[in-house]
C-alpha cells in the first residue's frame, strides 16, 4: 500500500503487495522491529487454503472499485 496520512482522504494509491506472516511473541527481542521490518512472508503453502481464497475475493472487490492497472502509477502516487 502506498500510503495515506490522517486524517484519511480520498488519494490515489496503489496496492502493492500481499503477504502473510507469523505473529512473534511479544516477549521476544526487538518485536517490533523483527515484524514490520522483514520483507521475509510465509509460503503460501502455509496459509489455509480458505484463507487464501478469502483475501483472493477481498483483493479482487478491491480492484474492481479501481481504475486498473497503470504503468505510471508510482508517478501518480503522493507516498
Amino acid at each position: 500500500f502506498s500510503g495515506n496520512f490522517l486524517p484519511e482522504e480520498n488519494r490515489t494509491v496503489a496496492l502493492t503487495r500481499l503477504s502473510f506472516r507469523q505473529l512473534p511473541e511479544e516477549d521476544e527481542a526487538n518485536y517490533e522491529a523483527d515484524y514490520y521490518d522483514s520483507d521475509t512472508g510465509l509460503p503460501l503453502g502455509d496459509i489455509p487454503a480458505i484463507l487464501l481464497s478469502e483475501i483472493w475475493n477481498d483483493l479482487q472487490a478491491i480492484a474492481a472499485q479501481g481504475n486498473g492497472y497503470d504503468s505510471d502509477w508510482q508517478k501518480k502516487v503522493e507516498y
